[in-house]
């Protein structure tokens, strides 16, 4: 089967409405339509990333998709051989290692700076 021309955006957006995991949402009417007071703005961005993190949730865990370039994933499935654990295993334990690390470091600038 050929493409003959582009899907339109509304095609698009039907195709995935349609999706089994498709977050349900209705569009506001235009009455109730607002712009953010500034205040509001970081639990605005918050909120929008939870909507655009996607991935299904299994358990107490969210399923996502990330991208490795292909001379990394030898190095990953090596180190996680290592430890005799599964590739995702091994990929959570280092993300959540950084993020402690990440925090842990902001949080000694903080309290070097007062």
């Amino acid at each position: 089967m050929t493409i003959r021309k582009a899907p339109s955006a509304e095609d698009i957006r039907k195709f995935i409405g349609e999706a089994p995991d498709a977050p349900q949402v209705t569009p506001p009417s235009p009455a109730r339509v607002s712009t953010p007071s500034p205040a509001h703005v970081t639990d605005q961005a918050e909120s929008d990333a939870d909507q655009k993190s996607g991935g299904v949730i299994r358990g107490n865990k969210q399923v996502v998709t990330v991208g490795f370039t292909r001379d990394l994933l030898p190095h990953i499935d090596a180190a996680s051989g290592m430890l005799n654990i599964s590739r995702a295993a091994f990929i959570n334990m280092a993300c959540t290692r950084f993020v402690k690390d990440v925090y842990r470091d902001y949080q000694n600038k903080l309290e070097s700076r007062s």
